[in-house]
């Protein structure tokens, strides 16, 4: 769903060229103008025709007839959204990158480049994430352009799609360190996406920490446990939240209070509390193994997690071996 609705934002975004460029004739300054007739009807058919193989074929011919237009760039970009349409995204990125040899700064030719980053090509290659690497960090510093309205939208936009790149990036260069960052930025400005926090817990479990499983163990809760705008849709957050119930009953063993405790601390807040951790089985064992005769536990379950914030201590209970006293 949200990958179906950056889609459509970008296909306002680039697909809004066409209709930009159509007016180009009246608002660009005088000296960028037509050759001749033949070249303003190659033009308005390329701007006016909505079936995109046939406007493929008055851009060609445009293209053929007059090299050295006035109106390249405007006429690459419509070639560029083309291509989108066409779903050609090698053309889509041969094209991209002529538009940024014009104009490095090009806001839409940056956003297909980025947002190829982790689809073409297919495996990915050291020049492709080089590309879409700085293809992201120019996205993050281009001007809004002109037919997105709203700066908050075109923010939201290139941002989120420069972290995807970034992130995607990162782990196909073995560095789920740096993917780490990226997510823990991005959760930072969006704190309540449920998907950034369960892909920073899987970028802190692909660094093999085990020291780290409970920051590990805290996104995948909130991930799992967020309703409400934000939330995972419904059949994958019940998958989510499968496994990291698995997960959790593997590192710390079956604990209900403890779980439910886990999910209300990660509801709470998006990220751990300073000296959060989840006790191990084993550290769970050693608590019993050094006091075999008697054990004391919170009646509310708070003992095993580490973190919680303070509060008034509850009342506790004690049992023996020889029954409770």
């Amino acid at each position: 769903m949200f990958q179906q609705a950056t889609n459509t934002i970008l296909g306002i975004v680039v697909g809004a060229v066409i209709g930009v460029t159509s007016v180009f004739a009246q608002t660009q300054p005088k000296q960028k103008q037509v050759k001749n007739q033949t070249e303003w009807n190659l033009f308005n058919d390329s701007t006016k025709t909505t079936d995109a193989a046939k406007r493929l074929e008055y851009l060609k011919a445009w293209k053929e007839q007059f090299p050295d237009s006035d109106y390249k760039e405007e006429r690459l970009l419509i070639f560029l959204t083309t291509y989108q349409a066409l779903n050609q995204p090698a053309r889509m990125a041969e094209t991209a990158k002529e538009i940024l040899a014009l104009n490095p700064k090009e806001p839409h030719a940056l956003l297909a480049l980025t947002m190829l980053t982790s689809t073409y090509p297919n495996p990915p290659t050291p020049d492709s994430l080089a590309a879409g690497e700085k293809a992201a960090q120019g996205l993050l510093e281009a001007a809004r352009p002109a037919e997105v309205k709203d700066d908050a939208t075109w923010k939201k936009v290139s941002t989120e799609e420069a972290h995807k790149a970034r992130i995607f990036i990162a782990l196909h260069r073995n560095q789920p360190e740096a993917a780490e960052r990226e997510y823990a930025q991005w959760l930072a400005e969006e704190p309540n996406r449920a998907e950034i926090a369960y892909g920073l817990g899987n970028a802190i479990l692909a660094q093999k920490k085990p020291e780290r499983y409970s920051e590990m163990l805290y996104y995948w809760a909130r991930a799992a446990s967020l309703t409400g705008p934000g939330a995972l849709p419904e059949n994958q957050r019940r998958q989510v939240d499968a496994y990291f119930v698995k997960q959790y009953n593997s590192v710390h063993g079956p604990d209900e209070a403890g779980l439910k405790e886990l999910r209300a601390l990660a509801i709470s807040q998006p990220a751990p509390p300073p000296g959060f951790k989840i006790k191990t089985k084993s550290e769970v064992e050693s608590a019993f193994t050094k006091a075999p005769f008697m054990l004391t536990f919170d009646v509310e379950g708070k003992d095993n997690i580490e973190g919680w914030p303070s509060r008034t201590a509850p009342a506790r209970k004690t049992m023996s071996r020889a029954g409770k006293k």
